[in-house]
C-alpha cells in the first residue's frame, strides 16, 4: 500500500491481484482502476471533492473560509 498526502486527506492505493484500490482517509472508492496512476488520481480528485464540499458548507452556515 503507498500513501499520499493530498491537502487536509490521505489518499492510499493498493493493488491486489492486478486491480487498483483506493481509499481516501478511511473512505474506500467503490471501483477498482487498471493501473496505479488511475487509481492515484481518482483518489486525488476524491480529495478535492471532499475539500470543497467542506468549504461549501462553511459557506452555507453564514460563514465564508476554510475550516
Amino acid at each position: 500500500m503507498i500513501s499520499y498526502q493530498v491537502g487536509k486527506h490521505v489518499v492510499r492505493v493498493s493493488n491486489a491481484n492486478g486491480r487498483w484500490a483506493v481509499i481516501v482517509d478511511d473512505a474506500a472508492l467503490s471501483k477498482w482502476y487498471v493501473n496505479q496512476a488511475e487509481a492515484w488520481a481518482a483518489g486525488v480528485q476524491e480529495a478535492d471533492r471532499l475539500d470543497r464540499q467542506q468549504v461549501a458548507a462553511v459557506e452555507v452556515g453564514g460563514i465564508v473560509g476554510e475550516l
